[in-house]
């Protein structure tokens, strides 16, 4: 599947909002994209999180979060509820490691992120894309992927 990432729109965050899971994450968190912008207008999400919509053949099909912290690219990602389960999930989070390389410049080591311990399915997709396990703060496990 080939994605196109796009800064979010208020009108994105508004519809990714009312996406519902099943399983471990139920909603996501999307308050912030209706309240912060930085100094060129972006919409900002959690934690000041740079946020791309993904789009398939102009569907919204998914979120894309980029945030640096000691130079080091942390992502965050959503998938449409309808394409969970369906092998789109390792597509999105690829594509979207590439955009971020691209748009960021991005040179480091490593990407790393941080997922619930109970989302099983997140967890699974992480390693087999090569993620591995840092860390552990209570029920949140801190991964990163090498990059070559």
């Amino acid at each position: 599947m080939i994605l196109d990432f796009h800064p979010i729109t208020v009108a994105q965050a508004r519809e990714i909002a009312t996406w519902r899971y099943t399983g471990h994450e139920k909603q996501l968190f999307m308050d912030p994209y209706f309240t912060a912008q930085d100094g060129m207008g972006a919409l900002k999400g959690p934690g000041g999180c740079t946020g791309f919509a993904v789009c398939h053949e102009r569907a919204l099909v998914g979120l894309f979060e980029f945030t640096f912290v000691e130079q080091v690219m942390w992502i965050g990602m959503a998938l449409h509820p309808a394409l969970v389960g369906r092998g789109h999930g390792m597509d999105l989070l690829q594509q979207g490691i590439d955009f971020g390389r691209r748009t960021f410049a991005y040179t480091g080591a490593f990407v790393a992120l941080a997922v619930d311990a109970s989302n099983a399915p997140a967890l699974k997709l992480y390693q087999k894309a090569g993620f591995k396990e840092e860390s552990r703060c209570g029920d949140t496990i801190s991964m990163r992927l090498q990059l070559t």
